[in-house]
């Protein structure tokens, strides 16, 4: 312990005191770090990839900024066509992916291919670490408002995949059950007509 106190345990109140708050130069964390050590970043995490996010001229051609931007402009610009389905809804983002592409990087890590974007698990929540994963756009399919989970013979699966299961149109199920009136049993297991030409 240090040599300055009587014990371990004043050693250890010694430290706890002498720490002081920081923000994070990349990610812009708050965090404690002793008087000894003026650190610049929170953890190893955002040392490694502040040397590896290019300048920021270049970082409008990587995808993960431009899936950043893209977040923003659902959100917060009222003249994107999507503004009514994100931000016009109620839908917000976490204020350090807000104010930072690089506090979205470290939470988020780096977009894994072009076929995959952001994915609000609760699709009425908002953009936050919690709430969201890279996903592809056929697991993004599977958590769309429209898509509601069904139970025939005690078997309980989304919309989607009833229509592979049973070989209909997902368009023609919904059809069935709302504008039909249809019961779900109904809907699953009456064969499609095919219209002769």
């Amino acid at each position: 312990w240090n040599s300055k106190c009587c014990s371990r345990a004043c050693s250890l109140t010694w430290r706890a005191r002498s720490k002081v708050a920081y923000s994070c130069v990349f990610c812009q964390k708050i965090f404690l770090s002793s008087h000894s050590r003026d650190r610049k970043y929170c953890s190893l995490q955002c040392t490694h990839l502040s040397k590896r996010l290019p300048p920021e001229k270049k970082r409008r051609n990587t995808l993960t900024y431009n899936s950043w931007l893209n977040m923003r402009y659902r959100c917060l610009n009222t003249q994107n066509p999507q503004y009514s389905q994100y931000g016009g809804r109620g839908i917000y983002i976490c204020k350090p992916w807000l104010d930072s592409f690089a506090a979205f990087l470290v939470d988020m890590g780096y977009r894994p291919s072009p076929q995959h974007s952001i994915e609000r698990k609760d699709n009425d929540g908002p953009y936050s670490p919690e709430n969201c994963i890279w996903a592809t756009s056929t697991q993004q399919s599977r958590n769309r408002r429209s898509n509601r989970p069904l139970t025939f013979m005690g078997k309980t699966l989304l919309l989607s995949d009833w229509a592979f299961e049973t070989g209909l149109h997902r368009t023609t199920i919904t059809s069935r059950l709302d504008l039909y009136g249809w019961s779900v049993e109904r809907a699953l297991t009456e064969p499609a007509i095919r219209r002769k030409n």
